[in-house]
């Protein structure tokens, strides 16, 4: 369950939809840029400023169900756990 939902979006190009959970664990699910403008940092900078927004929680989860974003999400700091990657603070 989660206490609250927010959903961010970059410049028209980037979105994504963050819960900060009971357990001080904010989840990150539907992340997605436009395929055209993929490559250019937009999904970097976007969770960058979930990180920063939610600053107080303690870890965050990422639900990956693309396999072309796996090296992305392992090469900014997210670690892989089943179909979820965690960021612990």
């Amino acid at each position: 369950r989660h206490d609250m939902s927010k959903i961010y979006s970059y410049q028209g190009v980037c979105s994504a939809t963050a819960y900060l959970c009971e357990d001080n664990v904010v989840m990150i699910a539907q992340l997605g840029t436009i395929a055209t403008e993929r490559g250019k940092g937009y999904a970097k900078k976007m969770l960058f400023h979930i990180a920063t927004d939610t600053q107080n929680a303690e870890k965050m989860i990422l639900l990956s169900q693309d396999k072309a974003s796996d090296k992305f999400y392992e090469y900014i700091g997210f670690t892989k756990l089943d179909d979820w990657y965690y960021y612990q603070r």
